[in-house]
């Protein structure tokens, strides 16, 4: 025990949190905690939001900023975000290449520049991604000569703003050039200032698996739920292990000699049983299935196609598919000839040595 509690001490020392990029947590270079800092003097209420799209708060008048979500959202979790908006509430969705997203459509272009244009007014950029938004009834907020770079749609009684370039907002850039002064026009088509509550969407940064779920607890927590892991694991091993021989029942022992089984052997082959003889060394091997990897001979041989293919190394996937679909319908012949009993005594002969063998 002492040996795990001084592993957790030294896991749980003092080091860099290294943090994902666009986290509203994250000091680094690469994340948005500037502009949640920002945000949160001056809107009346900022929050994190990190559930899916469907629990969403019930209410209008709220502003939901996602920036660049790294995953993305499936169709019913997009219809969760669309009765959000629908409800009279915004998106801001900040996206490098938002296509797919709402039915938002985009386009590249080989030209890069530094400049967007807002109506007369002219900002200085630093350079601006290839990608380019096509606007249908959207009012177009920022473009260059390429095209659309900030659009913004009306969803039911809210609204959708969409603007690529998340680049422009993160800790390390937001105070070069004029991206604050774009971030500013943003937030006031979005009507940041009018809003209830301002929620920035992270439940796509750590992504719907259960990794985010389990991230939540404390560190000193998860290394102590891993020494009770590990300790449980140790403690069935040991209950379960034997010590000392096995006495083994001497009837278990007991085979025919090598002289019973060629005069066995040679009394089918006379009477022509090919097809009895086939049958019985088809029912060993799906004994031994059953004994050795717990595939039920009650199955017939195709159902059991997938779980060979899964065990046996040695031999090649069509070998295994022959036998599983071919044995079947020899064996439902009246008779048998020796070439197709020899032929098909050697296929289930090899697959008996990968059963016993591996």
């Amino acid at each position: 025990m002492a040996v795990f509690l001084t592993a957790g001490v030294l896991l749980s020392g003092d080091k860099p949190k290294d943090y994902k990029p666009f986290l509203s947590e994250s000091p680094s270079p690469t994340g948005t905690k500037a502009l949640y800092t920002y945000l949160g003097q001056e809107a009346p209420e900022v929050s994190r939001w990190e559930l899916p799209s469907d629990r969403l708060p019930d209410g209008s008048d709220q502003l939901l900023i996602m920036i660049e979500p790294f995953s993305f959202p499936t169709q019913e979790e997009i219809q969760g975000y669309e009765d959000f908006m629908e409800r009279g509430n915004t998106i801001l969705l900040i996206k490098e290449d938002p296509d797919g997203l709402f039915g938002i459509e985009t386009e590249y272009t080989d030209q890069f520049t530094n400049n967007v244009n807002l109506g007369q007014r002219l900002f200085r950029t630093g350079e601006l991604s290839n990608v380019r938004i096509i606007p249908e009834d959207d009012v177009v907020l920022l473009s260059d000569r390429e095209g659309a770079v900030a659009t913004k749609r009306e969803f039911g009684n809210g609204e959708l703003i969409v603007s690529t370039n998340p680049q422009w907002f993160i800790n390390n850039t937001i105070l070069k050039k004029e991206h604050l002064p774009i971030l500013l026009t943003l937030l006031r088509e979005a009507g940041a200032d009018d809003k209830d509550a301002i929620l920035f969407d992270e439940y796509y940064h750590y992504g719907t698996s259960g990794l985010r779920d389990v991230l939540v607890y404390p560190q000193w927590m998860l290394i102590f739920l891993l020494q009770v892991i590990i300790l449980t694991i140790l403690w069935l091993w040991l209950k379960g292990k034997r010590f000392g021989s096995i006495e083994t029942v001497r009837e278990e022992t007991v085979r025919f000699s090598d002289e019973r089984i060629r005069a066995l052997g040679s009394w089918y082959i006379r009477r022509k049983l090919y097809k009895e003889s086939l049958q019985m060394q088809a029912d060993y091997v799906r004994q031994s299935l059953q004994d050795r990897w717990g595939i039920p001979t009650s199955k017939e041989w195709p159902d059991i196609q997938d779980s060979l293919k899964r065990r046996v190394k040695l031999l090649p996937d069509k070998k295994i598919m022959a036998i599983t679909e071919g044995l079947p319908v020899v064996l439902q012949r009246a008779r048998l000839d020796q070439v197709e009993y020899v032929k098909w005594s050697q296929a289930i002969d090899e697959l008996r040595k990968e059963v016993e063998d591996l």
